[in-house]
């Protein structure tokens, strides 16, 4: 699947926050990838290899 390193990168964010999630937890998830330096690189480099709007909307499926 062409997304499988988007699924991996939203379930270590995820693992990464509280359990109990906010109403807004797909805006938390792209927060804490701009916060950290290591996540934001592996989200630039997909972005630039799927296209942003394709990780964009895979992030936003694999959070829901």
């Amino acid at each position: 699947m062409k997304t499988s390193e988007v699924k991996t990168l939203v379930q270590e964010v995820l693992s990464g926050m509280p359990r109990r999630y906010s109403e807004h937890v797909i805006d938390d998830v792209f927060f804490a990838i701009e916060q950290n330096q290591d996540l934001l690189r592996r989200y630039e480099t997909l972005s630039a290899t799927l296209g942003k709007h394709v990780v964009n909307n895979s992030v936003g499926s694999w959070v829901g």
